[in-house]
């Protein structure tokens, strides 16, 4: 392997890694925002050194080159070899610290500058999917993008640049560990540490010196556990392994002295001329001392107060994949999303460590070797080769969808064929769908008002000789009264084309199966069920649809994983499907929403109704829409000569085109006004 050295002088060096790096990004991203400071001078250091390391890669890349930036130190690298490579490269960006919530990520300045610079990657990785969910938070906020399903387009100037983003947790190299444990000199090692303590049970904890790690917190923690629990005084001592880091920065070296004073404490309040209750280094190990200790300790204590992974956890584990040891894990590591068997605390509270620590030492041997099983099992698998093949396999899967995406967007010269086939006709229909389509999404329905720009280019091409435009949406008739009633000649069908407005009413449509009673009230039940499962859902009730949102999920509930929404939405769907078998209802799959609606409530066949009662026969049809409940009129519109389909977002469907999203649907319609 090769490597090509990025070379910064000292001045430079202590702005951009100490000043910037450490002294606000760091901070900020685990969320302690009150150790964030930003400087100029620093942020100005940032961007060389990331120019820097741009010119270094511009110097060696190839084309077919793959370009992976790993962690915060160079979040401006993606944009500025775009800048200078343009799209042809692949590259992918993973972030090994956490991505905090959007309230949070605000807070620093130059987040947007940053925040736009990664989405110039071609995927995003990261350790948990709380990080993924906070990312694709701060993209609809910070960037107006709206994710679907872990991918986004961001606008540029040839249309959109596709990002995809998830979840791969760093592994470890297991065997290392593993069978490094069971070596002569290290077990031997971990035997002599043994009888040099003489105690019952030993407990280990390592950790870098860092305010996130918790080891005050930690140490406090000890210091109760042996107030409340004196019969362990005497029969357990924590071995403490710090390692130096950051010793020139001024909080590193007060937390130093924090640390000293409270071992020395601890030890002189509790210790005995033949028993410590802490052994301290404040050193690195050696790779042997280190799966020395990792072995001889009964438990692995690691309780940082916020880390992106911690992989000391899992090297715990790695050596205990055999026999007994219990791991008691912070529940602010992303290990705890993974290593569920682990004995998970709170690490901001005394009273929680203390008692994980408690039911650690009183777990029986058989459950501890069951529960390292389960772990190593997973660990064996997903370990660090694991995750360098998988972030390479998204990055590549990326780059197939990028491909895709080139040859079914409506690029520009279609574009002009749709404007010109649009200028030649003598009867046209637009039919638009609204929500995604023609604004944004919104977390909540009464969100998504539509602002000025879009009333407005409605309005005009309502106005335009021989153009009927039709929105043909799933919204209640009340809403799309209240929002776009008030604009001339504009044609609206609402739920789905149960009800048609005549321009001062609403008409319900004679297809339509009025009786909601016999259904309504089984799907609000299970709906409300749900709701109470999941925060930041709701449930919409129309007059001949019952819809269950739950795309505030993520956005509301940073605790809440995607795991746990999906599963409680496929229980949801089950059920309905179930208790709504033999009803007159449709359920329907929406964006981030489940929605029951009554038969005839169908915007195909709406559309071919709309259509069969004009009195001249279109010879121009555009539809455009975002989710599934459109893919019926684009079924409808299969084999209409006249007829052109366009699907927003990248996802498969019967649309002959797609745009990435509502500006671009704008940006389409405002042509056909030129």
């Amino acid at each position: 392997m090769g490597f090509a050295p990025v070379f910064l002088d000292a001045a430079l060096s202590d702005l951009f890694y100490e000043g910037y790096c450490n002294g606000a990004l760091w901070p900020m991203f685990h969320s302690m925002t009150t150790y964030s400071k930003t400087e100029d001078n620093e942020y100005k250091a940032y961007v060389t050194a990331n120019e820097l390391f741009a010119d270094a890669v511009c110097a060696v890349y190839k084309p077919g080159d793959i370009v992976w930036i790993q962690d915060y130190h160079l979040l401006l690298l993606p944009q500025e070899l775009r800048r200078r490579l343009g799209y042809s490269p692949a590259i992918g960006f993973f972030l090994h610290i956490p991505f905090p919530h959007a309230d949070v990520f605000r807070l620093l300045p130059h987040h947007s500058t940053l925040l736009e610079s990664v989405m110039q990657a071609d995927f995003v990785g990261f350790h948990t999917m709380d990080y993924v969910t906070n990312f694709a938070t701060c993209l609809t906020r910070v960037c107006g993008v709206t994710p679907v399903a872990g991918r986004a387009v961001v606008p540029n100037d040839s249309g959109g640049h596709l990002v995809q983003f998830g979840a791969l947790p760093l592994g470890i190299d297991f065997d290392r560990y593993h069978t490094g444990t069971k070596e002569e000199k290290v077990q031997a090692l971990a035997a002599h540490t043994r009888r040099h303590l003489g105690v019952d049970k030993i407990v280990f904890s390592v950790s870098r010196l860092d305010y996130t790690k918790g080891v005050p917190h930690c140490l406090n923690a000890m210091r109760t556990f042996f107030q409340t629990n004196p019969e362990w005084v005497g029969r357990l001592t924590l071995i403490l392994v710090v390692v130096p880091s950051r010793t020139r920065v001024d909080k590193y070296a007060e937390l130093k002295k924090e640390i000293d004073r409270l071992v020395g404490e601890i030890n002189g309040q509790l210790g005995t001329l033949l028993w410590d209750p802490i052994i301290y280094l404040y050193r690195s190990l050696d790779f042997n001392e280190l799966l020395a200790l990792y072995a001889c300790a009964d438990v692995g204590l690691i309780v940082p107060l916020r880390d992106g992974m911690n992989l000391c956890a899992k090297e715990y584990v790695a050596a205990h994949a055999d026999g007994e040891g219990v791991l008691v894990l912070g529940n602010l590591a992303g290990a705890a999303h993974e290593m569920l068997e682990a004995v998970i605390v709170n690490p901001n509270s005394a009273e929680s460590i203390v008692k994980g620590l408690k039911e650690a030492l009183e777990m029986p041997g058989t459950d501890q070797a069951a529960r390292n099983r389960d772990m190593a099992k997973r660990l064996e698998t997903n370990d660090v080769h694991w995750w360098t093949s998988a972030f390479l396999h998204k990055l590549e899967e990326t780059m197939i969808l990028q491909q895709q995406m080139s040859v079914n967007h409506l690029d520009s010269e279609h574009r002009e064929e749709l404007v010109r086939a649009f200028r030649s006709a003598r009867s046209r229909l637009l039919v638009l769908d609204y929500d995604g389509t023609l604004v944004p999404f919104s977390d909540l329905p009464s969100g998504a008002v539509p602002d000025n720009d879009i009333i407005e280019l409605l309005g005009a091409l309502a106005a335009l000789p021989m153009t009927r435009v039709l929105i043909l949406s799933g919204r209640d008739r009340n809403t799309l009264a209240e929002w776009l009633g008030k604009v001339p000649k504009l044609r609206m069908a609402a739920e789905h084309g149960c009800w048609t407005w005549t321009g001062t009413e609403w008409a319900i449509e004679e297809s339509v199966m009025a009786n909601t009673s016999t259904w309504k009230s089984v799907a609000r039940t299970l709906m409300q069920e749900a709701v109470n499962l999941l925060a930041g859902s709701i449930v919409e009730e129309k007059e001949f649809s019952m819809v269950f949102h739950y795309r505030a999920c993520e956005s509301e509930t940073s605790t809440l994983d995607r795991s746990k929404i999906t599963k409680a939405v496929l229980e949801l769907r089950a059920a309905l499907q179930t208790a709504l078998a033999n009803l007159p209802v449709h359920l329907v799959d929406a964006k981030e929403a489940l929605e029951v609606k009554a038969f005839g409530a169908s915007k195909g066949a709406y559309y071919l109704r709309f259509l069969h009662k004009l009195e001249d026969d279109p010879d121009f049809v555009l539809a455009v829409g975002d989710d599934n409940t459109d893919e019926d009129v684009f079924e409808a519109c299969e084999g209409q000569e006249v007829a052109h389909t366009v699907r927003v977002g990248f996802f498969p469907s019967k649309a002959a085109h797609h745009l990435y999203d509502y500006r671009e649907v704008r940006k389409l319609l405002r042509r056909f006004l030129v």
